[in-house]
């Protein structure tokens, strides 16, 4: 038949279900409702074949594509061809008669239809066979931070956001477009803190009452982008607003230096004296400034600083106003020498000098978080100060070259080695015993002698060492001046090392020795070789008067044998060839042990003795040949210190004197204290306790001191410690007997024993020895209630810079959403959506980022209808809007099922757009 697009295809009024009784004589229909029925059972098979079908690929959850009885799904029609009506076998329109032409075949059918052209329908509706496709439907989703539920998400670095509507099928999310304010101040709440603690309120004992410690003070810098010098002005106007002693004394005085220059920042403490009006006088000629000072308490030699002086004799105020080395008149005056003479004699100054004493300090930034340390060049480490070796004595060095006529098959290792010298005729003589100072080749030596020879010797001679006679060929004096530093202590250098940079400081030799300095041999574990010449020896009986140098490999880590091991249900005791110097829940490695099951890392459950531990641990064997033939070991986290003059104490015993009330504290050292001095004892085990802080009464030995307590001792104490606590933190190790660096630095340890004056253990928990081994390098710091108090605290460290000052802010910070992550990260932030780059001054916005699409390929996301947002920096800290807000863009895709009839008119037979 020919169809028009106007035609219509039906007039007919469709049904749920035809009523085939008491209208059409069941005679006459018996075919058309046997053909129906046929229809009605394929479409139903056809419908539940299809669902099947969907059921094994999708949820069994229905949607608008996968409900059968959604609109959405019925009712599908589609134009049939000429064709495909033929075939079904049913009569076209025009061979079916009319009703109005008495055709007989229609009688009783309403509007003259016939049964013949009924079926016709049928048959195209069981002909249509729908193609289904996949259309994407794209939606932009505007997302602001203003939106947010500013209750539940107050600042606009973190919220969750109900996206508008649900989306289904989603196949991608895209991020279009975004509206960043760059309001990345240099220094933002993340950034912002300093904290210190003042050397005063050990000294005093001064303690504050909520925390039971002494006082930490801190500083909260305000948000904003700086210059080098607007920060030096703010953080010396902050810190000094802060009272010392626990807010009820003096307040800070700070000078705060920022040299751009130099990237070197430094903080000098100071407490103040007030002096009266002009202090100053001056002789016309010379550069010598008299300072009167009632009782400052100064001696010869001490660092003052003078401040808000005037100019006074031609003599600037920058020339008067900073640090000077003193000279003690009297109990009331002082001098001062600088570079400029006085142009006449007068007295003067002004009535605001004030003068400066270091007031020693401690930096916190190791042990706070949120601080201005990375900005301002520090590390993330607490002030501390390098483990040292201290000097003795130093002194120049006279060397002779020795050469043989036989090769010597000496070596470097022979140095420090003694030799006997015979009948060399030098004037002076040199013969006797002698010290092997160096190896230069196969057939020559040098030795040390008492000054040099007055003329080379030839051919004459002999030098006998290790039993072995050598024949000399000939005496020269070494022509490269040296000297022998002697230290207090052992500085566990070696000569597999020399040529090795060693920097001395605190040298009193003329000329100097300060600086790296070549390591030229090691005579003895007390004595070192160093280029140089001196015009005088120097010598002290007390550390650090004659300088110092970085103790070589302070740490040394410990392992023990194990000899036997039994078992007891879950108890395995473990017998050591030597003591094990362990304590419960010390946490051991168990090495070439082998249980079943495989225990290794495990804690101290007993120690019965000093060489026997018990672990608590179900096993039922273990190797017992590595055990008998000694492979099996313990590794410890134990670790000695060689720390010279180290200053840590304990408390030995807290005993009743003969007088009542007062009580005798015995030190494992000797104590330094004096009468009058404050003193804080600590986890003392006496009953009642016996901790708190006091004030020494009297000092019997050097070891034992008296209190007052006002109560009798029931039990004396055996126990305890100086001040609140032994703690300490480590820096700059290097790994050792294979406990890595990252165990070791950083790590807050505890004082374990205190072996003597320069050497003291502690113990890692968290790893255990391998081998027993002597290192950790050569620039280990410390840092605890005692070590690393200064009054000038810089960002350098061996006089080398830590790192730049940094008050260019951020570069770039990242979106993340949990959901959309789409960018990999070499930091520590995860889920990363977008890179948004800061490529405009702060107070402008920002409109670049970097963004992947999140890609549903293989599944699309079911549903989605809320996002969490997070704006965060490099370190995971959440960026910092100040109050201000952000929006930005995203493109949804969906994708929908639909088939080639979809929006086909049902009753006209074409696409409704």
């Amino acid at each position: 038949m020919n169809l028009d697009e106007n035609d219509i295809l039906s007039t007919n009024v469709f049904v749920n279900s035809p009523d085939l009784t008491g209208e059409v004589d069941p005679s006459v229909n018996d075919s058309f409702r046997r053909y129906y029925r046929k229809t009605i059972d394929e479409s139903e098979e056809r419908k539940l074949r299809q669902s099947l079908d969907r059921i094994s690929l999708r949820s069994v959850s229905l949607t608008d594509e996968t409900d059968e009885s959604n609109i959405l799904n019925t009712n599908s029609f589609r134009a049939p061809s000429i064709a495909s009506v033929a075939s079904a076998g049913v009569p076209s329109v025009q061979s079916v008669p009319s009703a109005g032409a008495g055709a007989s075949t229609g009688a009783g059918v309403p509007g003259g239809v016939s049964s013949t052209s009924t079926g016709a329908r049928a048959a195209y509706a069981s002909s249509i066979e729908s193609k289904r496709l996949i259309k994407e439907i794209k939606t932009y989703v505007s997302i602001d931070s203003r939106d947010r539920n500013k209750v539940v998400y107050p600042k606009a670095g973190k919220f969750k956001v109900f996206l508008g509507r649900s989306f289904y099928n989603v196949r991608s999310i895209r991020l279009a477009s975004m509206e960043f304010p760059n309001t990345n101040a240099v220094i933002n709440s993340n950034n912002n803190m300093i904290y210190w603690r003042n050397k005063e309120d050990i000294d005093t004992d001064t303690t504050n009452s909520l925390t039971n410690m002494y006082p930490v003070y801190s500083v909260q810098i305000r948000i904003g982008s700086y210059i080098a010098s607007t920060l030096q002005t703010e953080m010396t106007t902050t810190m000094d607003l802060v009272k010392r002693r626990n807010g009820v004394g003096d307040f800070h005085y700070f000078d705060i230096t920022l040299d751009i220059s130099t990237d070197i920042v430094t903080f000098t403490s100071l407490t103040l004296t007030q002096l009266p009006n002009n202090p100053i006088s001056t002789t016309i000629g010379l550069g010598i400034l008299k300072i009167f000072a009632p009782a400052h308490g100064y001696s010869t030699g001490d660092t003052v600083y003078l401040l808000g002086a005037k100019t006074i004799a031609g003599i600037a105020t920058s020339t008067i106003n900073t640090d000077h080395k003193i000279t003690v008149l009297n109990v009331n005056e002082f001098t001062i020498e600088v570079n400029v003479k006085a142009a006449d004699t007068v007295q003067g100054g002004g009535n605001v000098v004030n003068t400066g004493k270091i007031a020693p300090f401690q930096l916190l930034f190791g042990e706070y978080s949120n601080t201005i340390a990375q900005n301002i060049g520090y590390p993330l480490e607490n002030s501390s100060e390098k483990i040292q070796t201290y000097i003795k004595s130093i002194e120049n060095l006279y060397q002779v070259k020795i050469t043989f006529t036989t090769p010597h098959n000496l070596t470097v290792s022979n140095i420090g080695s003694v030799c006997t010298v015979a009948s060399t005729g030098t004037i002076p003589s040199i013969d006797g015993t002698k010290v092997i100072t160096g190896v230069p080749t196969t057939n020559s030596i040098q030795i040390s002698v008492d000054q040099a020879i007055s003329i080379s010797v030839f051919n004459q001679g002999e030098l006998t060492v290790n039993g072995v006679t050598y024949t000399i060929l000939q005496i020269d004096n070494v022509l490269v001046q040296t000297v022998i530093v002697t230290t207090f202590t052992k500085h566990n250098y070696t000569n597999s090392i020399i040529t090795t940079q060693v920097n001395l400081a605190g040298t009193n030799t003329i000329p100097s020795l300060d600086g790296d300095n070549v390591l030229f041999g090691v005579l003895s574990d007390t004595q070192l070789i160093f280029p140089g010449y001196i015009l005088s020896d120097v010598s002290s009986s007390y550390p650090s008067n004659e300088g110092y140098f970085a103790q070589n490999k302070p740490l040394t880590t410990y392992t023990v044998p194990i000899s036997s091991i039994s078992i007891s249900g879950a108890l395995v005791t473990i017998v050591c060839t030597q003591p094990h110097n362990l304590q419960v829940s010390d946490v051991i490695y168990l090495n070439n042990v082998n249980t079943v099951p495989l225990v290794t890392t495990t804690r101290v459950f007993l120690v019965p003795s000093p060489t026997v531990i018990v672990i608590n641990s179900t096993v039922t064997s273990y190797d017992e040949q590595s055990v008998s033939n000694g492979k099996a070991f313990i590794g410890t986290g134990l670790v000695t210190v060689t720390f010279p003059d180290h200053k840590f104490n304990k408390i030995v015993s807290v005993l009743p004197s003969n007088t009542p009330n007062v009580l005798v504290v015995q030190t494992q050292l000797a104590h330094n204290y004096t009468v009058g001095q404050k003193v804080r004892l600590s986890q003392t085990n006496s009953v009642p306790s016996v901790d708190g802080g006091y004030t020494i009464q009297s000092v019997p030995t050097t070891d034992t001191f008296t209190i007052l307590f006002g109560a009798a001792l029931t039990t004396p104490a055996t126990s305890g410690v100086m001040r609140y606590n032994q703690d300490f933190y480590i820096y700059g190790a290097t790994t050792v007997g294979e406990m890595s660096s990252t165990s070791i630095n950083g790590t807050l340890f505890t004082l374990r024993d205190i072996i003597d004056k320069d050497t003291f253990t502690f113990y890692n928990n968290n790893a255990q020895a391998q081998s027993i081994e002597t290192g950790g390098g050569n620039n280990v710091f410390i840092s605890s209630l005692i070590h690393g108090f200064n009054g000038i605290q810089t960002n350098t460290k061996n006089d080398l810079l830590n790192r730049s000052i940094n008050l260019q802010g951020e570069n770039y910070a990242f979106l993340c959403c949990p959901q959309l992550s789409t960018m990999l990260n070499t930091g520590n932030v995860r889920n990363i959506f977008a890179r948004i780059t800061l490529d405009q001054s702060p107070g402008n916005m920002v409109f670049s980022f970097l963004s992947n699409p999140k890609d549903f390929t293989t599944v699309p996301l079911d549903n989605l209808n809320e996002l969490e947002f997070s704006i965060v920096n490099y370190d995971g800290s959440f960026y910092e809007f100040n109050d201000l807000d952000y929006s930005f863009t995203l493109e949804i895709i969906e994708q929908i099922d639909i088939t080639e009839s979809f929006n086909i008119s049902s009753k006209r037979g074409i696409a409704i757009n």
